[in-house]
């Protein structure tokens, strides 16, 4: 199985989920990825009963709506993140399938690659060993695959080289006791992330970027640095914020001859109130659309962090902007960024693109 590139190509044909409550709370994000995705790229919807309210108020005018398709998930509980479940690829150029994950621990997922085999648009088969594709990138020469996912036997066979992502010794998730004002509250740190992680966040499309090869031929790859987001917002560096292990993955990069170019990641707090707990994560930039493409144009669709309870987020929202300007890219905002984050995603994470040119 050849496994379709993260970046190269015009993007063609998009997988999304839709549960009922996100077709609401992502509302926003759903609208302007949809509308400003190129005029010849279909969007498959894969909707939760209930869902189909939350898509009417989408604000989204009725010549784009042509290009979306509505997959019916029946009562499946989902989550919104497309990514995680498939990996697009062929075993050749006319045979296109989704190499689906055999099993996935959030709620009613694991429900979801049979569903979508029934409505029979692409042809599916199962992974041997689950997987989550969050921790893999595909670049034209290389797979990136986060040290703690096993390297399942297909990435094997497509031939391309495997290059692991590891930083050793990063914690797993913390919790801490603080006074918040008189009352008693938790503060939680390294969301999400396992006991004896190898990994500063739990998949590595949160805080790398493939971004193709520059003048020099080397492959560019962007990843996150929290200290740089810390100095453009002038604010100290939070010391768990595990700047240190996102330099030790750009040096390791770049020792094997990649260009690793560090972009602002910010490390930010939402608070919840009814549980006194306040949740520290990272507001990626990284986790995002990318098209490289010499007919449809080079593209990256990125979430926008400046807004609600975090507007001086717009200064890092506009250092990661010029980054990409930079790099010979059209950025195309995306708002709400903080409530894909909040969630434990981002673009990346909300998208599976199932065909390029």
């Amino acid at each position: 199985m050849h496994l379709l590139n993260s970046i190269d190509g015009a993007i063609e044909h998009v997988l999304l989920f839709v549960p009922e409550h996100e077709a609401q709370i992502f509302s926003a994000v759903y609208s302007a990825l949809i509308n400003s995705l190129p005029s010849k790229t279909s969007v498959s919807l894969l909707v939760q009963t209930g869902a189909e309210v939350g898509i009417d108020y989408w604000d989204i005018p009725d010549n784009q709506r042509e290009r979306m398709i509505i997959l019916d998930a029946g009562d499946a509980a989902m989550t919104s993140w497309a990514c995680d479940l498939f990996l697009a690829g062929a075993k050749s150029d006319e045979q296109k399938m989704l190499l689906a994950t055999p099993s996935i621990e959030r709620r009613e997922d694991n429900r979801l690659p049979a569903l979508l085999a029934e409505h029979g648009s692409t042809p599916i088969e199962y992974a041997a060993e689950p997987f989550e594709a969050g921790n893999f990138l595909i670049s034209e020469n290389h797979i990136f695959v986060g040290a703690d996912s096993a390297v399942i036997a297909e990435l094997e066979q497509d031939g391309r080289e495997i290059v692991t992502i590891d930083a050793p010794d990063c914690p797993a998730e913390e919790r801490r006791s603080v006074h918040h004002g008189d009352e008693k509250w938790q503060e939680v740190f390294h969301y999400h992330n396992k006991p004896e992680t190898r990994q500063p966040i739990f998949h590595i499309d949160m805080f790398m970027t493939p971004a193709g090869p520059g003048s020099d031929g080397r492959e560019r790859i962007l990843v996150g640095d929290p200290a740089m987001a810390a100095q453009i917002l002038h604010d100290p560096l939070h010391p768990l914020a595990l700047a240190e292990r996102f330099d030790t993955i750009a040096a390791d990069l770049k020792a094997r001859g990649f260009d690793a170019i560090r972009n602002p990641l910010p490390m930010i707090y939402m608070d919840n109130v009814d549980e006194q707990m306040r949740i520290w994560f990272y507001a990626s930039s990284n986790n995002l659309l990318v098209q490289c493409s010499d007919v449809e144009g080079n593209i990256v669709w990125m979430p926008e962090y400046g807004h609600d309870n975090w507007p001086e987020l717009t200064k890092t929202d506009e250092a990661n902007r010029e980054i990409w300007t930079n790099l010979g890219y059209e950025v195309r905002m995306i708002p709400d960024g903080q409530r894909l984050a909040e969630n434990l995603g981002g673009l990346h994470c909300l998208t599976n693109v199932l065909k390029r040119g």
